[in-house]
């Protein structure tokens, strides 16, 4: 494997003769250090970084303590106008395909009076250390167009990632006011002493990159992205701590924010720096505005990730790393182990608390820079489906197939791409909670099954997407996280909590809003005083609902307590220099947009009886689709470390509830009531008030007894519509939601294999059982024609309306046959339901089982037959083949055609079951799928295999009565050629007609009764009509059974079929 490069040239100015700062150093060996770890974790990468610094005095022991890191000698030369115009750029001159090119700065900024030739009055400057010394008349600012120049000159075609980043004022064009704190400085000079003219610009001349237009000069711009700590008009500042942009910059870069895009992390860098800075907005700039969505540093490096020291232990003789089951490793856990130099993947076999222990081999045993990053988590919990068409995605990562072999990306994205916290599998496989989509626009979203909202934005970039993903996993696993040791258990402890306003839980706290204001919570922890523990030590996991992970609600510095009087510890926010013990909660608005108007957080609160570190689950939240990203509780900072000693400890996990009072809304007749993500419009004469009920009182409806093994996801968040009726739906009338989808819907997602059908539905207390309620075109408008019956609620009481999205396969005209057929074989023809799985349970006689798919709404009867004839030739059904073949309702027709009017020489017997061969009364159709629908939401069995057939019925009956099975119709073209139609000779009939009058202890439904009057009738088909071929023997070939239209193929009927 080719080894790739990471250039970084580093700029870091303490020791200006006039204006000396004291943070930019640091800045410089802290993002160095960072970026040694992160190549550190990877093979095949390797990092050549070079300085050009001014350090002051108090610099030396930041020095001394990056040299101990590292284990090298810090070696920089001066950062003087010369050095940084001339030998700087040199550094990247190999520079190739698939390498990372760093230029970072910091120190002042400044600002020079520009040339006429430029549209601006002001060019921006970077104040080299000489720039102002009055000794050396050649040393001044290098001006924006000069290290533009310079940038072109050196990355002009090449096709490394370049990345430029400025910690000083006015660097938003470059191509540091924390409020109240008396340290705090602005990097900024005043305009340089010179006016330069432009014929001394660096680069004057250069035709390649200066053209003039209309007397002004403009420049070429290579392909590069650029981190500013501000915009062009704005200051940047620093504390005795560095940078505040650097600062905030490596925090979120350790906290995950590697593993996001350009994009991503600036908007968290926005929010981060704003909430210390009041005039100070980081920027991004990239002449491709699309390389901002790239991940951080391009897909040709994997992301920092949190890792472990490792120290080899002369007393064990063996090597220990310092993080154990508490940090959330396991036994089984691969993790890789660096010294810088060399690396080795190592399997852990022994884990302890605080602890683990790992044979390591070629080793220094006196290093102190070896390390340790999980790269596959053996109990990762996280199991995604894909598609085999998302190469993107399968060239980043290993995908388990369906029959547990591995399919392996090629070895160069092995080695350098690994996600420890879950595992992608073929969508299908067993187990999989979680689908990756490809959307209309390219980008990729994470979706649980069966559902359609995004658990985050979606993702252009396949390696960004997918590091996102990993987050999901790793904050699932801690919230996996579990344990209780013997004397650490909770009731050692007491929690006061404290909900403003809400109500205290056992397991937490439930919040409300009330108005505007965000609701709090507080949590107060002491030793119960009747315990016999007499200290410990706590930590805090604050979960968000958007996979964020805060380790700092309780501070290492702060952590321990004593079963005394007054000792105890409050859970707190760091906020804008304040401490608040009352925490905030928020429901992100974008929540809104999917009708989600309650979120749990998840608070684990980790005891132990030695002092702990849990850093390395700290990690930015994720944005949701289609917003802006929010830090909820995060908040940055930690201290890095190590434990002591072996710990006893336990793990107690609460919940943080926030939900928004719903709205409640009138409905005046012919009146529109606005909800955020849809409207409700009602008939003219009807009047009732409607609130959209939170989804956990809606969980009746979603039991998945009711829906089977049907591909369903959710509409309205799953939350039920709770609607309290004035007046009945009028005779003919209907409500309509018209749905309002986001921006950031995924639409798209019902791709060209898929139709969506939304079902409204309801439960009716009279019949106890859930009944269609109306049906929904593909506008996104659902119709409500009914309302579930009075039974024990009167008029102005509450029904609650649910509703389901039901994907429906649309391939159509499909054959199913297995190879090689010769001797007896079963044909199965669905009918109006359009599936064929309950024929097959009931039909396995032992002969060879063929299933045939079609459209059976407006293609021909005639058209049908014959594709299935061209395929059933096609199958070898034409060699000596006999075949019985069973249609079930307008199924029967197309073997009736199959066998009269084509004379399929194969075709043996025929079994019609509930065959509407005079025909069926669109009226009767229309009711008799409602009902049957309504039969298969409340039974159990093969009917549920109906479900998604019949709701697409429904809804094309609906939309489309004047075309849909317009050959069913009495005395239609079709019907007049059945008539006619001779019965096949040699060929065997046989009828099997239900009659759901026999049934024993059936519900009478008065649609059905209405329809058919005093016809015997299987509920959707008349027996009449179902014996109507000419020359029938009724007595023989008939048989009447108890039976509805959906019941002929279960096991309780003891009908037989074949």
């Amino acid at each position: 494997m080719q080894e790739r490069m990471f250039y970084a040239a580093f700029v870091g100015i303490n020791a200006y003769p006039q204006g000396a700062l004291s943070g930019c150093v640091g800045d410089v060996l802290e993002l160095d250090l960072l970026f040694r770890e992160q190549c550190a974790q990877q093979t095949g990468i390797r990092y050549q970084p070079v300085y050009y610094l001014a350090p002051n005095a108090a610099d030396a022991w930041r020095i001394e303590a990056h040299e101990a890191a590292t284990g090298e000698k810090l070696r920089y030369e001066a950062p003087t106008f010369s050095n940084l115009s001339t030998r700087l750029f040199t550094h990247f001159k190999d520079a190739g395909e698939g390498d990372i090119c760093v230029f970072y700065y910091s120190g002042h900024g400044s600002q020079t009076e520009a040339p006429p030739v430029f549209d601006r009055l002001m060019m921006e400057t970077l104040v080299c250390v000489d720039s102002r010394d009055e000794n050396n008349p050649a040393a001044r600012d290098l001006i924006d167009k000069e290290l533009a120049w310079l940038l072109w000159k050196t990355f002009s075609g090449k096709p490394a990632h370049v990345l430029v980043m400025m910690d000083c004022c006015h660097s938003g064009n470059n191509t540091r006011s924390l409020k109240n704190e008396a340290d705090v400085q602005f990097r900024y000079l005043p305009s340089d002493r010179n006016k330069i003219p432009f014929e001394q610009y660096l680069g004057y001349g250069d035709a390649g990159f200066y053209s003039s237009e209309g007397g002004k000069m403009s420049i070429k711009i290579p392909r590069y992205v650029h981190l500013a700590a501000c915009r062009d008009d704005e200051k940047a500042q620093e504390t005795m701590q560095g940078g505040l942009f650097t600062n905030r910059l490596t925090e979120a870069l350790r906290s995950g924010g590697a593993a996001g895009s350009y994009r991503q992390l600036m908007q968290g860098l926005t929010i981060s720096v704003g909430n210390r800075a009041e005039r100070q907005t980081p920027v991004a700039f990239s002449v491709e505005d699309g390389d901002l969505d790239q991940q951080f540093l391009s897909g040709n490096i994997r992301p920092y990730r949190p890792f472990y020291n490792v120290r080899y232990n002369a007393r064990e003789k063996r090597w220990k790393i310092y993080g154990g089951a508490m940090h959330g490793l396991t036994t089984g856990d691969t993790l890789r182990v660096s010294d810088g130099e060399k690396q080795a993947d190592v399997v852990l076999q022994e884990v302890a608390a605080a602890w683990s222990w790992v044979a390591l081999g070629g080793f220094d045993e006196d290093s102190t820079t070896v390390t340790a990053v999980l790269v596959r988590s053996a109990a990762a919990v996280m199991k995604v489906g894909v598609q085999p068409a998302l190469k993107d995605i399968i060239a980043l990562a290993d995908i388990e197939k369906a029959d547990g072999a591995s399919a392996s990306p090629s070895p160069e994205n092995a080695a350098r791409k690994t996600y420890p916290y879950f595992t992608l599998l073929e969508e299908g496989a067993p187990g999989v909670q979680y689908v990756i989509r490809q959307l209309a626009d390219a980008a990729y979203v994470l979706l649980p099954v069966n559902g359609d909202m995004p658990l985050f934005k979606r993702q252009s970039d396949a390696a960004v997407f997918l590091e996102n993903v990993n987050k999901v996993g790793s904050w699932l696993s801690a919230l996996e996280l579990q344990h209780q040791a013997a004397g650490l258990s909770q009731g050692d402890f007491v929690f006061q909590w404290a909900a403003e306003p809400g109500e205290v839980l056992p397991d937490g706290v439930a919040l409300r809003y009330e108005g505007e204001q965000y609701p709090s919570f507080g949590l107060r922890i002491s030793i119960n005083p009747v315990s016999p523990l007499k200290e410990c030590y706590i930590k805090a996991l604050y979960l968000g609902s958007k996979y964020g992970v805060n380790t700092s609600l309780i501070r290492d510095d702060n952590n321990k307590l004593t079963n005394t009087p007054g000792s105890y510890l409050d859970l707190s926010l760091q906020y804008q220099g304040n401490t608040y013990t009352r925490l905030p909660v928020s429901i992100d608005e974008k929540y809104a947009r999917y009708n989600i108007r309650e979120i749990t957080d998840y608070l684990k609160i980790i005891v132990s009886d030695t002092p702990v570190h849990l850093d390395q689950y700290e990690q930015e939240e994720l944005e949701l689709d289609d917003g802006t990203v929010t830090r909820g509780l995060a908040v940055p900072g930690a201290v890095r470390g190590a434990a002591a000693e072996q710990p006893q400890w336990s793990v107690f996990t609460f919940r943080v509830m926030c939900k928004r009072t719903p709205a409640e809304q009138t409905l005046q007749s012919g009146g529109k009531a606005a909800f955020y993500a849809f409207d409700i419009e009602a008939p003219d004469g009807f009047k009732g008030r409607v609130v959209l009920q939170p989804k956990e009182h809606t969980t009746r409806s979603m039991e998945p007894d009711l829906w089977g093994a049907t591909l369903t996801g959710e509409v309205l968040g799953g939350q039920a519509l709770l609607l309290y009726p004035e007046t009945p739906i009028p005779e003919g009338g209907a409500l309509r939601l018209r749905l309002k989808p986001p921006a950031a819907a995924v639409r798209s997602l019902k791709d060209d294999q898929l139709e969506e059908i939304v079902l409204p539905y309801g439960f009716d207390p009279a019949t106890r059982q859930f009944v269609p309620l109306g049906y929904a075109d593909d506008a996104g408008n659902i119709f409500i024609e009914q309302l579930p019956a009075s039974g024990e609620r009167s008029i102005g009481g509450a029904v609650k309306l649910y509703f389901k999205k039901i994907f429906k396969p649309r391939q159509v005209n499909l054959l199913v046959a297995p190879p090689g057929l010769k001797g007896k074989a079963t044909l199965l023809i669905h009918g109006f339901t359009g599936e064929t799985q309950s024929m097959r349970e009931a039909c396995a006689n032992g002969d060879a089982l063929l299933t045939y798919d079609y459209e059976n709404l407006a293609t021909p009867v005639a058209r049908t037959a014959e594709l299935l004839h061209t395929a059933l030739l096609d199958a070898g059904v034409g060699n000596g083949v006999e075949l019985t073949v069973v249609g079930h309702g307008t199924g029967g027709l197309v073997a009736r055609w199959l066998a009269e009017q084509l004379k399929a020489p194969y075709v043996k017997r025929l079994v019609l079951v509930g065959t509407p061969n005079a025909g069926a009364k669109l009226a009767a159709l229309t009711a008799s799928v409602t009902g049957m629908l309504a039969d298969a939401l409340n039974f159990t069995g093969p009917v549920k295999y109906a479900i998604t057939g019949l709701a697409w019925l429904l809804k094309h009956l609906k939309l489309h009565p004047a075309t849909a099975f317009k050959e069913m119709q009495p005395g239609s073209e079709l019907m007049q050629q059945m008539q006619a139609s001779v019965m096949a000779p040699g060929v065997e009939y046989k009828i099997i007609a239900g009659d759901a009058s026999l049934m024993k202890g059936g519900i009478i439904d008065k649609a059905i009764v209405h329809v058919f009057g005093q016809e015997r009738n299987d509920r959707a088909v008349t027996v009449a009509s179902m014996q109507a071929i000419p020359g029938l023997d009724l007595q023989n070939q008939v048989a009447i059974v108890p039976c509805h239209h959906l019941g002929y193929f279960r096991k309780e009927t003891g009908i037989q079929l074949t």
